[in-house]
């Protein structure tokens, strides 16, 4: 997802472009390399593993919470099209709604560390108690 021709790199060249559908196609890449992520985590059998149904469980709510930061990249792409629309009220009020946009995802990006640092402890639990 991250890194040198990665869906983030590319959603980045595409919004400098103002070539919004290639970003809407970046995101919808992230959004599936997510969803691979969170399957193959769901999918990894913990049992008999100590501390291993707690870190299962805070990788998937973490990972979904990053997923759920795409809903507000997707919104932002979408208003910073209509933003330079030659209709003056149309780009006036996407800009507005860009700026509640920016609000909104600010919660978003809090939960998204909130669920990170739970993720982190979880690990940490779990190599202690395996002896990693």
């Amino acid at each position: 997802m991250v890194g040198k021709g990665g869906p983030a790199e590319q959603k980045l060249e595409s919004l400098i472009k103002d070539d919004f559908t290639g970003a809407q196609l970046a995101v919808d890449a992230e959004e599936k390399a997510l969803d691979s992520i969170i399957n193959r985590i769901k999918s990894l059998p913990v049992t008999g593993v100590k501390e291993g149904e707690q870190l299962k469980t805070a990788a998937i709510n973490f990972y979904t919470a990053v997923k759920a930061m795409e809903i507000y990249a997707r919104k932002e792409i979408e208003q910073q099209a209509l933003s330079l629309d030659k209709d003056e009220k149309l780009s006036h009020a996407a800009q507005d709604s860009l700026l509640q946009l920016a609000i909104a995802k600010k919660e978003v990006t809090a939960a998204v560390r909130q669920k990170d640092e739970e993720f982190q402890k979880a690990l940490q639990a779990f190599e202690t108690a395996n002896g990693i």
